[in-house]
């Protein structure tokens, strides 16, 4: 004789193990080998951040934090990371005060597992705001900001002044 199923993935990717089991008759039965199949995600739709290791950064050179990692994760139209068989290209920009601040790597590939990429802000050498975008498909597919506040640091006497007023 001949069987058939039906079977549909749902909305969660990866792999799913299918057995074939026949009574022959009240005591036995017939077992078949186990048949793998990867069920892939669909392509890049978003990118979430996942995390930022700080926010607050100081300027370059003032003995403060100047760096921070950021973490992104490319999903698809259905909110799974992406996986290995649509992995992609992030490619991270920058806005505000951006005097001497960088991005590394850039661009970055989406791990093939997790699908998410890790780069590094640096700040720069002045005070201010900055806002890091993680894009993907010629900026099609862009992430919120993720804004930064670079913080001057302490006073030194090129830039400080001290009198008495009358």
């Amino acid at each position: 004789g001949l069987a058939s199923v039906t079977f549909n993935s749902g909305i969660r990717s990866g792999y799913v193990q299918f057995v074939a089991r026949v009574k022959r008759d009240s005591l036995s039965s017939i077992t078949s080998d186990i048949k793998t199949i990867y069920i892939r995600t669909g392509s890049i739709a978003s990118i979430a951040l996942i995390s930022v290791s700080s926010s607050i950064l100081a300027v370059r050179g003032v003995g403060g934090t100047e760096s921070a990692a950021i973490v992104f994760e490319g999903r698809d139209s259905l909110g799974n990371a992406i996986d290995f068989s649509n992995q992609t290209w992030i490619n991270f920009k920058l806005q505000g005060d951006t005097i001497g601040t960088y991005i590394s790597p850039n661009p970055a590939r989406t791990d093939p597992v997790t699908g998410r990429v890790v780069t590094s802000f640096s700040s720069g050498v002045s005070p201010g705001v900055v806002q890091v975008y993680a894009s993907a498909k010629s900026d099609s597919v862009k992430s919120s900001p993720v804004p930064f506040t670079i913080a001057s640091g302490l006073p030194d006497s090129a830039h400080f002044n001290l009198g008495v007023s009358q």
